[in-house]
């Protein structure tokens, strides 16, 4: 990435201190804090991995990279109500960072937690929410992103049950899950390692929301992108292609460009090894082969299982890619 000095320091930055693998999840949340400056489509981050692998800690930091005025940290635990008190209604062109989305689930009635997820996907793609009862209304406008924050388990209770369309259909889901040996290797090193943000980045990083003049160019680039992600991520084709250009888009933007180049389709590249779920390694092979015209009992074949054990779990897979347009 010649031409990202931004990134550059970002990525290097989060390696130094927290490793290599999460360096990239450092650089994700920065696209998506830009591109709540820029026009549709814009890039929403969910975060998972298991407890303690610094989640929270990118988020926290990259936030502090940028002007306060970019960001706003709504916590783990509100309401639409808190949100629009706390924003005054307000959201145009911030990044909202929710730090916790497990505690922010599991601490709500159904009700509460339905309402919550479907105002917040409103807010994304609409920029506007309107909450009204017998007692009071209010509307919270504006377009901007979110960085939210899951553990692994939370996320696989409720991908299917309560995030499935409304929700997560809205956000690059990236996952991480650091070896243990890289563990290890951050906490023999962290106190030499515990390098202070405000120190590499004494000047907060602004971006200038410029028109990123050839976006045309690299439309079949984002098309054959989107396929990828799509497949891996078992999502919309139309979805992940909006959230392939987000991110391009964003990432130029970062780096004070306005034109594409070669270093934001690495980026492109870089994102697509986060997006498959590690407790379901091979839904995106099953959808592969399924695509290839293979027959239940080929695909647990050539994935070496049992086809009377297997087979409910790829067909499985297969129905909630038919769901999402994945497969037809």
């Amino acid at each position: 990435m010649d031409s990202s000095e931004n990134s550059l320091k970002i990525l290097e930055f989060f390696s130094r201190n927290y490793g290599q693998l999460i360096a990239p999840v450092g650089l994700f949340k920065a696209c998506a804090v830009v591109s709540a400056k820029l026009p549709w489509p814009r890039l929403s981050i969910l975060n998972v991995a298991p407890t303690r692998q610094f989640k929270s800690v990118t988020s926290n930091l990259i936030g502090k990279m940028f002007p306060a005025s970019y960001s706003i940290h709504v916590g783990s635990d509100f309401t639409i109500h808190s949100l629009y008190k706390e924003t005054k209604g307000d959201v145009d062109k911030k990044c909202l960072f929710i730090n916790d989305g497990t505690l922010l689930l599991t601490s709500k009635s159904k009700r509460g937690k339905d309402r919550l997820i479907n105002a917040l996907a409103e807010i994304i793609s609409d920029g506007k929410y309107h909450y009204g009862d017998f007692k009071t209304s209010f509307d919270i406008k504006g377009h901007c992103t979110v960085a939210m924050n899951m553990t692994l388990e939370a996320f696989s209770r409720y991908e299917n049950s309560l995030l499935s369309n409304t929700f997560l259909e809205r956000f690059l889901t990236v996952f991480h899950n650091m070896p243990r040996k890289e563990q290890h290797n951050y906490y023999d090193m962290r106190e030499e390692r515990n390098e202070n943000a405000s120190k590499v980045f004494p000047r907060k990083l602004r971006v200038k929301p410029l028109k990123v003049e050839n976006v045309g160019e690299y439309k079949k680039a984002f098309i054959e992108f989107g396929k990828d992600y799509s497949v891996l991520s078992i999502r919309s084709f139309l979805g992940c292609v909006d959230q392939v250009e987000a991110l391009a888009v964003s990432h130029a933007v970062l780096n004070g460009r306005s034109r594409l180049c070669e270093d934001d389709m690495e980026v492109v590249r870089l994102a697509r090894e986060y997006l498959s779920n590690p407790l379901s390694p091979n839904r995106s092979r099953i959808v592969v082969l399924y695509q290839q015209g293979r027959s239940q009992r080929d695909i647990c074949l050539l994935l070496n299982r049992d086809y009377n054990k297997y087979r409910p779990y790829v067909s499985k897979v297969l129905k909630a890619a038919r769901l999402r347009g994945v497969v037809n």
